[in-house]
């Protein structure tokens, strides 16, 4: 993986997690909200060349990736008005993120054309997602956790929160639930897996040259 697209995708995870509410509830959320435009980008994409539109390929998907964004809104909306107006702008950071991660701005392949070449970009688009939506769902997990000793999920009040036997080890921990506490914990998480990453490098190198 080149530098550049590993910088994308870091940024677009930070923008995915940060700005989210510390609940689980909230995350679930976004995160179908990611998967679903992560899917039906494929599918637009399609779309845009069989009607042989790749030279507005561009202002069609983001118009399209909009249109998502607001109907699936207004679902929630109507199942939850507290969870949509906690979320805010959340939703059309999260349709930008699945937008730049699966590289949606770039011309389609002729070989989105045929079923197989649909069902390969599908394959790939839904593994990054996958990547990305396992990622921030333990983050938003843990993030609650430690911030409220709970954990939640989305209901037409807003959220049900399932309240943990050792929720009064945490009574105290609310830093881990704000802004700067999401940030915090994501650079934690960051250092720990460049950390990894490096071990498991140098291990690779290393047997390599016993080989």
């Amino acid at each position: 993986m080149s530098v550049k697209k590993m910088f994308i995708y870091i940024v677009s995870l930070l923008m995915l997690i940060l700005p989210v509410p510390g609940r689980l509830a909230c995350g679930i959320v976004i995160l179908l909200l990611f998967n679903l435009i992560v899917c039906a980008g494929a599918l637009f994409y399609r779309m845009i060349f069989l009607l042989k539109l790749e030279k507005l390929h561009q202002i069609i998907m983001v118009f399209l990736v909009l249109c998502l964004t607001i109907f699936y809104k207004q679902l929630i909306t109507l199942f939850s008005p507290v969870l949509a107006l906690v979320l805010g702008n959340n939703f059309f950071i999260a349709a930008f993120c699945a937008y730049e991660i699966n590289m949606f701005s770039g011309q389609p392949q002729k070989s989105i054309g045929t079923k197989e070449g649909l069902r390969l970009t599908l394959t790939s688009n839904m593994r990054r997602s996958l990547f990305f939506s396992v990622s921030a769902f333990l983050f938003f997990f843990v993030r609650e956790i430690l911030g409220y000793g709970a954990l939640s999920l989305p209901a037409p009040s807003g959220m049900i929160e399932l309240t943990l036997p050792f929720s009064g080890v945490f009574a105290t921990s609310l830093l881990w639930a704000s802004t700067p506490g999401a940030v915090l914990l994501a650079g934690v998480a960051l250092a720990l897996s460049a950390f990894v990453y490096h071990k498991m490098s140098k291990s690779d190198r290393r047997n390599a040259d016993v080989v």
